[in-house]
C-alpha cells in the first residue's frame, strides 16, 4: 500500500496531501459543494497498478445535509447523464472512475469531484424551485384571504428612485394609489443582497408603500442578514405565521 500511496502522491503533486482511512486512500480536492464543503475522494489501488476513484456518494450526502431527503427517478437520470458525459459510472449513489492510470489520476479526480458537485447543485436547485413554488402559493392564499382578489396582483413591476424597474412577487392595491409590496426571499447571500437593493431603491421612491419581506423559516436566518433586510422593509414575515395585521394596511 505504501508504494501505491507514493505513486498517488507523486501523481497529484501540488494537491493537498492524501491520507489513509478505513483501508483506502482519501484525497481532498479543490472543488466545493454548494454548501462550501470541500469534496474529498477515495482512491483504491487495483492489483494491476491502476486506481479506482470515487466520491463515495458524497454528493448525495451533501444534499441530505441541506434537507433534501428524497431522490426521485429524475435525479438518478441526471446523475447518469452527468456520469456518461464525463466518461464515469454512476454506481449506487456514487460517481466512479475505473482503471485509472497514475498519469491520469489528477484529471480523473477532477472529473469525479466536478460530477459530484454538479449533481448536488442540480438536486438542490430543483428542490429550491419546488419550495419557492409552494411558498408562492402559500403567500398568494394568505393575501387573497385578507383582501379581495382583485386587490392582489402577482409579479408587479415597480420603479425605484434610481429609475430601475424591479419585479415583486405580489402587490396589494391600497387606497390613495399605494401598493403593499411582498417579496419572497431566502437566506442565501445573493437573495439577501438583491432584496436589500430593490427594497431600498423603492423605499426612496415610494416611502409610504409598505414593503414586506416573506421568508420560509425565520430560524434559518443569520441574525446579521435579518437585521440587514429589516433596515429596508416594513416587516419580515414568516410564511407559517398568522398575518392578522394585513387588513390594517389597506386603511
Amino acid at each position: 500500500m505504501s508504494d501505491q500511496y507514493d505513486v498517488l502522491r507523486d501523481a497529484i503533486a501540488g494537491s493537498q496531501k492524501p491520507w489513509f482511512a478505513d483501508g483506502v486512500i482519501r484525497v481532498p480536492t479543490t472543488t466545493l459543494f454548494p454548501s462550501g464543503e470541500l469534496i474529498s475522494l477515495t482512491v483504491v489501488p487495483n492489483r494491476n497498478g491502476s486506481f479506482r476513484v470515487s466520491d463515495d456518494g458524497l454528493g448525495r450526502t451533501a444534499v441530505l445535509d441541506e434537507g433534501v431527503h428524497y431522490m426521485r427517478p429524475g435525479d438518478r437520470k441526471r446523475a447518469e447523464a452527468i456520469a456518461d458525459f464525463s466518461g464515469l459510472r454512476f454506481e449506487g449513489e456514487a460517481f466512479v472512475a475505473d482503471d485509472v492510470s497514475a498519469d491520469n489520476l489528477a484529471s480523473a479526480m477532477a472529473l469525479v469531484a466536478e460530477a459530484s458537485r454538479a449533481w448536488a447543485a442540480q438536486m438542490l436547485d430543483r428542490s429550491m424551485r419546488n419550495r419557492e413554488r409552494a411558498l408562492f402559493e402559500v403567500v398568494k392564499d394568505k393575501l387573497e384571504r385578507a383582501y379581495s382578489t382583485p386587490m392582489v396582483h402577482s409579479k408587479i413591476a415597480v420603479l425605484g428612485a434610481s429609475s430601475s424597474q424591479y419585479d415583486f412577487d405580489f402587490g396589494v392595491k391600497l387606497n390613495g394609489g399605494r401598493f403593499a409590496l411582498f417579496e419572497i426571499i431566502s437566506p442565501a447571500p445573493p437573495s439577501v443582497a438583491f432584496a436589500h437593493t430593490k427594497f431600498s431603491d423603492v423605499q426612496r421612491a415610494q416611502p409610504d408603500w409598505p414593503r414586506e419581506a416573506v421568508v420560509e423559516d425565520l430560524s434559518a436566518w443569520p441574525s446579521e442578514s435579518l437585521a440587514l433586510i429589516s433596515q429596508v422593509t416594513s416587516h419580515v414575515r414568516s410564511a407559517s405565521a398568522d398575518w392578522k395585521d394585513l387588513p390594517l394596511m389597506a386603511a
